[in-house]
């Protein structure tokens, strides 16, 4: 069973529209902070993938393929997870399932069966999982041929395919949201908040944001640092895609070290393939 972490919901209206843009961010090291000498120019970038929590198999199969090719082209690559963890605990529980996952064949054919098939959680944990994201269960079961949970198809084929490069640790957990509430007077002592409004909570998407952000910069700076090329993929939920690459061109103004810039080249712009109906 793969640990399972918890999205958080958006409206339906702008994503059947728009889709999902891909955009590439690229880390330039300013003059007068040379990288480390090397053979090649040192170019790190961020590719961010705006995702959903459910979408059609060819979309979450178009994401596992770039994913694959990343990794068997570059030397370097780190993918960012969006999902709130209850604890760090948790956190750590759920990398070490990744990487068991990477590690063994039979897992690997496993988490991959389980995903083609549909079967990696009982009907009950579905339910409860449509409920969190206000998903239409009766609308998926008709449509689960073509649509699926992110949870239940591209989750467990990441961490089939690309296990070993997969981090959770650049989003919030539980913890730190309990926190961000209780500072705004939204949530404290046993005050119940309903996990599925926090998508509306300005305090906490902003921070969520500014966290995995950070992250990705983060990266790019040790790459450049190190003389070497990298890719930060962010598949992360359609919604964020904004605010991350604003906090992300923010530290320009102010950093003296790396300058980050989106490039010009469109990497490519998929449907989501759902209708309006899947959402409750």
């Amino acid at each position: 069973m793969l640990r399972r972490v918890r999205l958080l919901r958006s409206p339906i209206d702008e994503l059947t529209i728009t889709g999902s843009c891909w955009s590439r961010l690229l880390a330039r090291a300013l003059p007068k902070n040379p990288p480390a000498p090397s053979p090649i120019k040192s170019t790190p970038f961020i590719t961010l993938i705006p995702t959903l929590h459910v979408a059609s198999v060819e979309f979450y199969d178009k994401v596992l393929d770039y994913m694959v090719r990343a990794v068997q082209e570059r030397e370097n690559v780190v993918i960012l997870l969006e999902g709130i963890c209850d604890t760090e605990e948790s956190e750590a529980q759920q990398m070490g399932e990744y990487f068991s996952i990477a590690r063994n064949e039979e897992l690997k054919a496993a988490m991959l069966q389980k995903a083609d098939q549909n079967t990696l959680y009982d009907d009950e944990t579905v339910k409860t999982i449509c409920e969190e994201l206000a998903v239409n269960y009766e609308v998926l079961l008709k449509q689960q041929a073509t649509v699926r949970l992110q949870e239940c198809y591209l989750k467990p084929k990441m961490a089939a395919l690309v296990g070993s490069y997969l981090r959770n640790g650049a989003d919030l957990n539980m913890s730190e949201v309990k926190a961000i509430l209780a500072e705004e007077g939204n949530g404290s002592g046993g005050t119940f908040f309903p996990f599925s409004h926090l998508g509306a909570n300005p305090a906490v998407r902003q921070s969520r944001e500014r966290k995995v952000a950070r992250a990705a910069q983060l990266r790019c700076v040790e790459w450049i640092q190190r003389g070497c090329e990298g890719e930060v993929i962010l598949p992360w939920g359609f919604y964020h895609a904004e605010g991350i690459k604003h906090n992300i061109f923010a530290t320009n103004a102010h950093d003296e070290t790396v300058v980050f810039l989106e490039s010009d080249d469109k990497l490519c712009r998929l449907p989501f393939g759902i209708t309006k109906e899947l959402l409750a």
